[in-house]
């Protein structure tokens, strides 16, 4: 597991290289690569916050399922920590979010059809800055994303 979460995060952070003007914009990056643990292809896409939030969102596939999540460069706690998120102007949710064995992940309560509906979605998990995602063409982008 740490294996494939070491390989994610670094897809993702040169992802986030590659697209630092598009998210000024809501720019959203979708890929498709072999997943070094299953070979099987694998399409995901990733949107970089806004107002230098830390972490990215990603939208892949997990356990067979297309699963959003928060991506963070470095661990932000272990097994879980509190969190806050709010879709558009929706009330604000508050529960424990559970995060990756090694910290860098953290998986809302989100959808990806709620993701895909909504305009924009603000999130903050345990001591880490405010993270503020454009979700502009989120249904677009998050489509093609198919796992087996």
């Amino acid at each position: 597991m740490k294996a494939a979460a070491t390989a994610i995060l670094a897809a993702i952070l040169s992802l986030a290289i590659a697209t630092s003007a598009a998210a000024e914009s809501g720019g959203w990056n979708v890929r498709t690569r072999k997943d070094p643990m299953t070979d099987r292809m694998e399409t995901s896409a990733v949107l970089m916050p806004r107002d230098g939030g830390t972490a990215l969102l990603y939208v892949g596939c997990l356990n067979g399922r297309v699963t959003p999540r928060l991506v963070y460069a470095r661990p932000i706690g272990y097994v879980q920590v509190g969190g806050s998120w709010r879709l558009d102007d929706a009330p604000v949710r508050s529960k424990f979010v559970a995060l990756s064995d090694d910290g860098t992940q953290a998986w809302l309560e989100v959808t990806p059809a709620q993701i895909a509906k909504a305009r924009r979605l603000r999130a903050q998990v345990g001591s880490q800055p405010i993270s503020d995602y454009n979700l502009t063409g989120a249904a677009e982008a998050l489509q093609g994303i198919r796992c087996k």
